[in-house]
């Protein structure tokens, strides 16, 4: 539904995969989605219903989205954050009003500070400030707030974590959190029943403890039971729930990767030279290995594609950007990968185009680029007089 002036990779600066759709989010900060809009949670549309084609969302000015479940936070570029979708354990922080309707954006303006990432994870979230420090919120299940507190229904507002270091990354599967601050030292808290925490035992962790990964990590990432973290020397180290076993280990590849993303049962990994491996279960055809359900127990480079310049990957989703071309595979049940879905019932798929298992070109449907920057500013005007 979006017309483009340049190619559809020159445009989009980052996609997101969440639980019920996939966003994307425009240079220029205008955000579209696609999927199933269960209680508003995609923030376009009417709540409950299915796209038809990507629509623009009712934030503008987008720099990052997460999602997880029926809850989408969106980031502005100057620090603010959106919350939409289910309300309840705290998720949208204390200003929380009945009278505004599922589907209408909240600003969520309990942050002492502007944010520059933030996650969502299923009962509680992350973010990051843009000093540095970092805040969780929701519920404590699993004592994922970092809270001394043997309560797991304790519910609190964004609460800094007594880090003593300067944090540049965070992450978080849907129960287990993990920072890493400016010198490499990653720590991990929550859930750790699957072994989530590298080498870790406890199954639980109040408050955050270093994982004692072999070398500074430089990138965290984490998604469903899993946290993927990349080394300074292009190492990848995998902990969690793979593939239907608890994994700890050091994937062994033939060069240093320069970057890592991970959906909820695959790893994409791009390294230096351009070339692209994964690893895990290529469901929905997420790996482009033309099966939807082979698995791969370890890293296999992925022939048959040009040099890649960025990955990105999420759900049973991956997306490769080259300089042609934008090349997609895995779940299209809504034609998410810009191929045109039969079905629009949730989980149902056509035969066809439910899934995609071989990379193809991604392009959007046509729509004039005016019509979307107007739908883009009433919605926002409609959010701003409901807040």
């Amino acid at each position: 539904m979006i017309q483009l002036v340049k190619s559809v990779g020159e445009q989009i600066c980052n996609v997101l995969v969440g639980s019920y759709g996939t966003y994307i989010i425009l240079k220029d900060g205008t955000a579209i989605a696609n999927g199933y809009n269960k209680n508003g949670c995609l923030g376009a549309g009417d709540r409950n219903s299915y796209l038809s084609g990507y629509s623009p969302v009712s934030v503008s000015n987008v720099n990052q989205i997460t999602n997880c479940q029926e809850t989408t936070f969106y980031l502005q570029n100057d620090g603010t954050v959106h919350g939409i979708g289910r309300r309840d354990r705290g998720r949208l922080g204390s200003r929380v009003d009945k009278d505004i309707p599922n589907g209408i954006p909240m600003v969520i303006t309990d942050f002492p500070e502007p944010i520059r990432k933030i996650k969502a994870g299923y009962h509680s979230d992350i973010a990051l400030s843009v000093s540095g420090e970092v805040y969780c919120w929701g519920e404590n299940r699993f004592y994922a707030l970092g809270v001394e507190s043997d309560n797991e229904l304790l519910t609190l507002g964004p609460t800094k974590l007594p880090f003593t270091r300067t944090v540049k990354d965070i992450a978080t599967t849907t129960e287990t959190f993990a920072a890493v601050d400016e010198s490499g030292q990653c720590y991990g808290w929550g859930r750790n029943e699957y072994g989530e925490l590298f080498g870790i035992q406890n199954n639980w962790i109040d408050t955050p403890m270093p994982i004692p990964y072999p070398a500074p990590i430089m990138k965290i990432e984490a998604s469903a039971n899993k946290i993927v973290a990349l080394d300074i020397h292009g190492n990848v180290h995998v902990s969690g729930l793979f593939l239907r076993e608890h994994v700890c280990k050091t994937l062994s590849l033939q060069s240093p990767i320069h970057d890592v993303q991970c959906g909820y049962q695959h790893v994409v990994m791009l390294d230096e030279y351009g070339s692209v491996y994964m690893f895990g279960a290529g469901l929905c055809g997420c790996m482009g290995t033309q099966s939807g359900r082979y698995h791969l127990e370890s890293p296999v480079l992925i022939e048959r594609v040009p040099k890649i310049n960025r990955i990105l990957a999420g759900g049973h989703q991956s997306w490769l950007f080259s300089d042609l071309h934008v090349l997609v595979a895995g779940e299209n049940n809504n034609g998410e990968l810009g191929v045109n879905a039969e079905s629009k019932r949730k989980g149902e798929r056509d035969g066809t185009n439910g899934f995609i298992s071989s990379f193809i070109p991604f392009e959007l449907d046509p729509q004039p680029k005016r019509e979307v920057n107007l739908q883009v500013g009433m919605l926002a005007e409609r959010n701003h007089e409901a807040s």
